[in-house]
């Protein structure tokens, strides 16, 4: 075969050709690209199904064989193979460029389209939401409503937030963590809008609907027997229902208008709330649902029922004034709900006969508690610990032959979730301790009191790291507060003795919570509170008096003369735990 006065194609000629090519010589790869073209331009069409581009990248080709002539080698294979196999390779990245280019078009047109956006039913939605939030604050205590919004407002950590309380951490991680556990369980359940507080009227037949008290902190107590109705009666229901049956086409019973509202897709109910709002308004005036020109009664009713505390009718008064209730100020007046804002301390309850203070023994003065070696990963660091009881309920740390070869200060401290070597330190944790500068020679023992954090052995993790005072001149590795070694402590702390001693009983009315861990005894150690539970009901129910109940949990907040606890609370009962 001859292509242009070129001898028939060989592997050997078209290696020929392409080392003659290394060298500059122009004739010789134009007869390489005589030989091969034809072949080449095959197998870069048979992918592209384009003749003009696969002409341009047949061109791109033979550039690449000119740039890196010098290259070639034949003992790893034939010019044309390697010819073959780069034209296919490039044919095949056209192809997935030209896809990328048509995807990202795609992507870019999608992202610059304007979707068609509901500002309405977005606000609607929003201020929904934000009300939901702000009636979940207000059901949890005034002390974890103050703690989640020091974090989450003010982004302070656990430590400035009982600086700022002048409180104890551990005090602060309590009341955070069952505030979010009591904040997450109110959105839940609280999905269904309040009942509206002012009076409604449908027909000739007028029901007033009174506030609720508060839901997840009060009943009455034993005493009591209210006989007030804080619910609509079924025909104010069955008014409903043919609202809703209205606005859904046609007339329906209040529990089918219901299910055919709650049958549309969420995103409709959504889209469509302002527009129902607007027309439910429309067809409560127009069906005479509510009552216009009643003056100043009218007034006057609708701001007796926004008032805080529902009052009596005719009959409830009568009702009430037989059986007053024990926070009703005179034989006439309802009982008055407590108010869960009004928080207090708990205090003991007067007993009859005297009963003996807590107490609780202390660990004697001098035993070790833990005790272990540290030695940072690469081996900078040397030093032994020993934790140590006071004799008073506290407990010390000492620290022995320290050495270090880092050129900066070194510090050690406790705390309960473990970090990462190389991590920033940010919280300082309890009985944070300066162990020294770089030393070769042991430095003498020195000791760290962990102050009145109780008992100690939540704090699972020892961390030294570093106490320089700048980044200046100082490996990012080694600079402030830069994690060095991570070491994990094992406690053996005896026992103590107390006289209180906590026995289930049983759930009871005002004590009806549940017992969520015991001691390895099995004797009771936390208990959850339910809605409605009273100090002096939970102590009864574990056999111990509310001063104990008080003891094993200070700082404990309680609302009403009855010394309503907060839902959700988590009480201690192990005296070993203090």
């Amino acid at each position: 075969m001859t292509v242009q006065g070129h001898p028939a194609a060989t592997a050997d000629s078209t290696d020929d050709f392409l080392a003659r090519s290394a060298s500059g010589d122009q004739v010789a790869f134009a007869a390489l690209y005589d030989c091969t073209i034809p072949r080449v331009l095959g197998i870069i069409t048979a992918v592209l199904r384009d003749p003009a581009q696969s002409e341009e990248v047949a061109q791109e080709v033979y550039l690449e064989v000119w740039q890196h002539a010098p290259r070639f080698d034949s003992a790893k294979g034939h010019a044309t193979t390697v010819i073959f196999t780069l034209a296919r390779r490039r044919a095949i990245d056209r192809v997935r460029a030209s896809q990328a280019s048509r995807d990202r078009d795609l992507t870019v047109g999608i992202r610059d389209r304007e979707q068609p956006f509901d500002h309405v039913a977005e606000t609607v939605e929003t201020s929904l939401e934000y009300q939901r939030v702000r009636r979940a604050m207000e059901r949890i205590t005034p002390a974890q409503r103050r703690v989640i919004e020091l974090v989450h407002d003010e982004y302070l950590d656990q430590a400035a937030v009982a600086e700022r309380l002048g409180i104890k951490v551990g005090t602060v991680k309590t009341r955070l963590r069952d505030g979010l556990i009591a904040l997450r369980r109110e959105l839940t359940t609280s999905d269904e809008p309040e009942e509206a507080s002012s009076p409604r009227t449908c027909g000739s037949d007028a029901v007033e609907v009174r506030p609720s008290w508060p839901s997840r902190a009060w009943r009455p107590p034993p005493s009591t027997k209210p006989t007030h109705r804080f619910w609509p009666r079924k025909r104010d229901e069955k008014c409903c229902g043919q609202r809703l049956g209205f606005l859904f086409g046609g007339k329906m019973s209040h529990t089918r208008a219901r299910s055919r509202a709650n049958s549309l897709p969420r995103s409709v109910r959504r889209r469509g709330l302002a527009a129902v709002g607007l027309a439910g308004a429309v067809v409560i005036l127009l069906t005479g649902c509510i009552s216009i020109g009643h003056g100043a009664d009218s007034i006057s009713k609708r701001h007796h029922s926004a008032s805080a505390r529902p009052t009596a009718t005719a009959s409830d008064s009568a009702s009430a004034s037989a059986d007053p209730g024990p926070e009703s100020g005179s034989a006439s007046a309802e009982p008055v709900a407590p108010d869960p804002a009004n928080s207090r301390p708990a205090t003991p309850e007067p007993v009859a006969t005297p009963v003996p203070r807590p107490t609780l023994t202390a660990v004697p003065r001098g035993t070790v508690v833990a005790e272990g070696d540290v030695a940072s990963p690469k081996g900078s660091i040397h030093f032994h610990y020993r934790m140590v009881a006071d004799g008073d309920n506290t407990y010390s740390a000492q620290y022995s032959g320290f050495t270090s070869t880092l050129p900066v200060p070194v510090s050690a401290t406790l705390i309960d979730i473990a970090p990462k070597v190389g991590d920033g330190l940010t919280y300082h944790g309890v009985g944070d301790h300066r162990l020294g500068g770089p030393t070769t020679t042991a430095a003498p023992t020195s000791t760290a009191s962990l102050g009145g954090s109780g008992q100690p052995s939540y704090l699972g993790t020892l961390v030294t790291y570093s106490s320089a005072p700048s980044e200046s001149g100082v490996p990012t590795e080694i600079g402030p507060n830069k994690v060095l070694a991570v070491t994990s402590i094992r406690w053996s702390i005896p026992v103590r003795q107390s006289n209180v001693h906590p026995v289930d009983h049983g759930t009871r009315p005002y004590a009806a919570g549940a017992l969520t861990a015991t001691t390895a005894r099995g004797t009771p150690k936390q208990y959850r509170v339910a809605t409605g539970d009273t100090t002096a009901e939970v102590a009864a129910r574990f056999g111990i008096s509310t001063e104990d109940l008080i003891w094993l949990n200070a700082n404990l907040e309680v609302f009403g003369d009855q010394q309503y606890l907060y839902a959700s609370t988590t009480l201690n009962l192990d005296p070993d735990s203090l």
